[in-house]
């Protein structure tokens, strides 16, 4: 799993190269955080809060279950993934 920078979405992993180096040995799950890309963009500020976020990235690893799992991160993708890896899918 993938998961962008603060200003990013989930293609800055494929114009950095990183979708082309990881793809032939790795299944890749690239994520839009909320607000970002192609995702909602709520109008709620709650729905922006942390814990919200680190339930998309707990929803989304269980929707592509892996035997093995990373998630690189980028700028505030570390609070996200961060939140979410004490309790692993």
């Amino acid at each position: 799993m993938l998961l962008h920078g603060f200003f990013g979405d989930r293609t800055t992993w494929r114009s950095a190269g990183y979708v082309d180096a990881l793809a032939g040995d790795h299944r890749l799950v690239l994520v839009d955080a909320r607000g970002h890309g192609g995702s909602d963009a709520p109008h709620d500020v709650d729905s922006y809060r942390i814990d919200r976020q680190v339930g998309d990235v707990v929803a989304c690893s269980r929707t592509a279950p892996s035997t093995r799992s990373a998630a690189p991160v980028h700028c505030g993708g570390c609070r996200r993934r961060g939140g979410a890896s004490p309790s692993p899918p």
